[in-house]
C-alpha cells in the first residue's frame, strides 16, 4: 500500500556497521509492518541512507595504507563526506512533514541484493498475525472515530519510514563546523525509535566480502582487495567509538579499538543519546534481533496511538 500523508509520521533509524543485516532486517519488518488491522493500519516504506551518495565521480578519493596493500588511492564510500547532506535534509524533512518520499526522489538501494535472512516465511508470519491482534486491542481512535483514510478504510493510518543507514548516529560531540555535527543536527530530532545493531570487526570482513557489489548512481562498485579492513571498518570505529565502553577522553587508543571491534558498548551513552542497542556483542543471528526490533517498533506505534487518542480528547475539551 503507498503511504498516507501525515504530520506524525515515524521515522525509525536502523543503523550499524557495513553488512550488519540491517537492511535484511529492514525488508522483514516492511512485511511485517504492513497491515490493516481494522481501526488501525499500519505502512511501512524504507528508506536508505546509501540512496543520498553523490555521484560516483564526486566520492571522496583518499590516501589509505596497510601492511597487506601498502599505500593507495582509493574511493571512500563510507564516510559523511560521501553523502549529500543538503538531500538528505531536504527529503527527510519532506518524509517527516507528508509520510512519503518526494516525488522527484526514488530510491536505488532496492536494486542491491541481500543475503538470505535465516528466517523462515511460517515465523515473519507468525509476527504478522501477533501484530494484528495487538493493534486491535489497542485503545485507537474508534471511539472518537476520524474520518476513514482513502486508502485503508481504517480510522488510525500510522506511516513508518524505516531508514537504514550506516552512519545514522554521528558523534554528537563533534565539531560544530563538521560535517559529521551537520549530519547529527540533521537527524537527532527526526528519529524515534533509534535502532543500533551491532558486528564484530572479524564477522563484518566475513559477510561483506561475500556481497557482490552495489548499484551507484552511475554504474556498479565492486569492493577492491582488503577494502573492509582498510576503509570500511577503520571509518566505524572512528565514527562511533563515543558509543564504545572506554571511549572517554582519558582510555587509550587501544582500549577504544578494542571495545568497537568486540562490540562492546557504552549503555549509559547509548541511553544519553537515545539509541536502544540490540542483543548480542555482534554475533546475534536475525532470529534474536528480529523479535527485539518488532517490539521497539511496537511500543514507538503504541505512543503515536495513544498520543492520537489524548490529542482527539483534548480538542473535544478545548472545543
Amino acid at each position: 500500500m503507498a503511504p498516507v500523508p501525515s504530520s506524525n509520521t515515524l521515522i525509525v533509524g536502523v543503523s550499524g556497521p557495513s553488512s550488519s543485516g540491517k537492511t535484511t532486517l529492514a525488508r522483514l519488518l516492511r512485511h511485517i509492518f504492513n497491515v490493516n488491522a481494522g481501526k488501525v493500519a499500519l505502512q511501512l516504506f524504507i528508506l536508505h541512507e546509501d540512496d543520498f551518495y553523490k555521484t560516483d565521480k564526486l566520492i571522496p578519493r583518499k590516501t589509505f595504507t596497510s601492511s597487506d596493500h601498502g599505500t593507495r588511492e582509493l574511493d571512500d564510500w563510507d564516510c559523511v563526506e560521501s553523502l549529500d547532506l543538503p538531500l538528505l535534509k531536504r527529503v527527510m524533512t519532506h518524509v517527516k512533514g507528508h509520510g512519503t518520499l518526494p516525488p522527484d526522489f526514488a530510491s536505488k538501494e532496492d536494486q542491491n541484493t541481500v543475503g538470505e535472512s535465516g528466517v523462515s516465511d511460517d515465523v515473519v508470519e507468525g509476527f504478522k498475525h501477533e501484530l494484528e491482534s495487538w493493534l486491535r486491542h489497542l485503545p485507537a481512535s474508534a471511539a472518537h472515530p476520524q474520518p476513514q483514510t482513502q486508502n485503508t478504510g481504517a480510522s488510525t493510518c500510522v506511516t513508518i519510514c524505516l531508514f537504514d543507514g550506516f552512519l545514522l548516529y554521528p558523534n554528537p560531540g563533534a565539531p560544530d563546523d563538521s560535517q559529521e555535527r551537520e549530519l547529527h543536527d540533521i537527524l537527532k530530532h527526526l528519529l524515534s525509535p533509534k535502532l543500533f545493531i551491532r558486528s564484530t570487526r572479524q564477522r563484518t570482513i566475513e559477510r561483506r566480502t561475500k556481497r557482490s557489489g552495489y548499484v551507484t548512481l552511475e554504474g556498479f562498485w565492486e569492493d577492491p582487495p582488503g577494502y573492509v579492513e582498510d576503509v570500511v571498518w577503520p571509518n566505524y570505529r572512528r565514527d562511533h567509538s563515543w558509543l564504545f565502553s572506554g571511549s572517554d577522553q582519558s582510555s587509550a587508543e587501544s582500549d577504544v579499538t578494542e571495545a568497537v571491534d568486540a562490540g562492546r558498548v557504552n549503555r549509559d551513552a547509548a541511553a544519553q543519546a537515545g539509541i536502544l542497542v540490540g542483543p548480542g556483542r555482534g554475533e546475534a543471528h536475525l532470529r534474536e534481533i528480529l523479535p527485539w526490533a518488532v517490539e521497539r517498533l511496537k511500543e514507538a506505534i503504541g505512543r503515536e496511538v495513544i498520543g492520537r487518542e489524548i490529542r482527539t480528547l483534548m480538542q473535544g475539551v478545548s472545543s
